[in-house]
C-alpha cells in the first residue's frame, strides 16, 4: 500500500487480492470497492487508460479476423455432431443476449416432463 498524489491510500493490486482472499467480503462489498471489476464500463476504460487501445473494439476485430479459423478448430477438434451443434447454439445464445445455462435448464426440466 502507497499514497497517491491525492493523499488516499492506493492500494496495489497484491494487497487488494489478499484482503479478498483473507477477508471474503460479500458481492455487494466487492461491487462498491472494486467497480473497475465488476462493470464492463469499467473495465473497457481501464483497459483503454492503461493500454491506449479500446479493449472491446480491439477484441471484435480480432475476433472477426478469426472467426473462420476458429470455426475451423471447432469442427477439427471432434467428430461429435452434438458437440459441435452444443457449441454453436451457446455461441448463438450468447450472441442474441440470453444466459445459456437457463436456457439449457428449461430445455432439459421441459424433456424430463
Amino acid at each position: 500500500m502507497f499514497l497517491n498524489l491525492y493523499g488516499g491510500r492506493k492500494m496495489t493490486s497484491a494487497y487488494r487480492r489478499q484482503e479478498v482472499l483473507k477477508k471474503e467480503p460479500s458481492l455487494n462489498d466487492f461491487k462498491d470497492r472494486w467497480p473497475a471489476l465488476i462493470y464492463q464500463r469499467e473495465i473497457n476504460a481501464g483497459f483503454q487508460r492503461l493500454m491506449a487501445v479500446p479493449l472491446e473494439e480491439k477484441f471484435m476485430a480480432q475476433l472477426d479476423m478469426h472467426s473462420s479459423e476458429l470455426i475451423s478448430v471447432i469442427h477439427s477438434k471432434t467428430d461429435d455432431t452434438h458437440l459441435r451443434r452444443e457449441c454453436l447454439l451457446k455461441a448463438l445464445i450468447i450472441f442474441l443476449g440470453e444466459d445459456a445455462d437457463d436456457l439449457i435448464k428449461e430445455c432439459l426440466d421441459s424433456c424430463r416432463s
